[in-house]
């Protein structure tokens, strides 16, 4: 069975982690409580200790941790908080190329040329105008 199959990434490739919007995902905020839920990461029957463990909380560890994760937990139910955060995950600086969906071509000008400003250079890149 090849690595593919198994599910383990091609060798030669970056290590494949939880992407920084997986990783930002906060239980206090019902959509993404809903994405945990349909992604398998929070279930009605799960352990305390499967869900901690999950968060990368030691049970047997010190309660920093929990305090810790409980922190970011409550930051990240705001939305504008988890956005910062995933830049910050994604190593991005203020004004740097958002990450785009796997298969998604981001928007970039062609080279030579400024990028569209505002509304008005968006349209007129999407033709619109």
């Amino acid at each position: 069975m090849s690595d593919m199959a198994k599910g383990m990434p091609p060798q030669g490739a970056p290590p494949q982690g939880p992407s920084p919007v997986m990783k930002n995902l906060s239980v206090f905020n019902k959509n993404d409580a809903a994405l945990m839920g349909a992604s398998g990461q929070l279930s009605p029957d799960m352990t305390v200790r499967d869900f901690l463990g999950q968060q990368g909380i030691d049970v047997d560890g010190p309660v920093t941790q929990l305090v810790e994760m409980a922190k970011k937990q409550a930051q990240n139910a705001n939305p504008m908080n988890k956005m910062r955060n995933i830049a910050n995950d994604a190593g991005l600086k203020p004004g740097g190329q958002p990450p785009t969906m796997p298969g998604v071509k981001p928007m970039v000008a062609p080279p030579g040329q400024p990028a569209p400003a505002g509304m008005e250079g968006l349209l007129n890149k999407l033709g619109g105008r």
